[in-house]
């Protein structure tokens, strides 16, 4: 059923508009194997997709919004003392949401969506846990919470 899928999700893209920026179709493929995989009984692999998606689609939006490269934003990542690149996009995308939401609450709660699927993919790649259906599935629904919200940004 997997090998299917993969097939489907990689002539989609064969097909598709060979112009768009690959980390944005990384984050579209993401989505998807976190659904399959979620499907499939592999919880803990689907968090981590539902993680990345957004990250990735975090990355692709201040690049295009910023108008620089990935390598000019590697760069002012690099310029920072965040411990992470994940801090550092995540504040970066709150801001730009800033712009766009008026409402401190939702504001607050989109950050909040934010951290409870970073905590959840933490859990599922480095604990010695089994997430099953409910959790996998609370990921997902998060990162689709959080992605409607990012793909507004222009």
């Amino acid at each position: 059923k997997l090998y299917l899928w993969h097939l489907v999700i990689y002539h989609t893209f064969t097909l598709s508009n060979l112009a768009m920026d690959y980390l944005y179709k990384k984050f579209e493929f993401n989505i998807v194997a976190a659904e399959l995989l979620i499907e499939n009984n592999l919880y803990d692999s689907s968090v981590h997709c539902s993680y990345y998606g957004c990250y990735q689609l975090f990355k692709y939006k201040i690049k295009t919004i910023d108008n620089v490269s990935y390598e000019a934003l590697k760069q002012r990542i690099d310029s920072t003392n965040r411990s992470s690149s994940h801090s550092f996009m995540i504040d970066e995308i709150v801001i730009k949401v800033k712009e766009l939401i008026k409402d401190n609450s939702e504001i607050r709660n989109f950050r909040r969506k934010i951290n409870e699927l970073k905590q959840l993919r933490l859990s599922s790649d480095y604990e010695d846990i089994q997430f099953d259906s409910v959790k996998s599935n609370k990921a997902l629904a998060i990162a689709k919470e959080i992605v409607f919200i990012t793909k507004k940004l222009q």
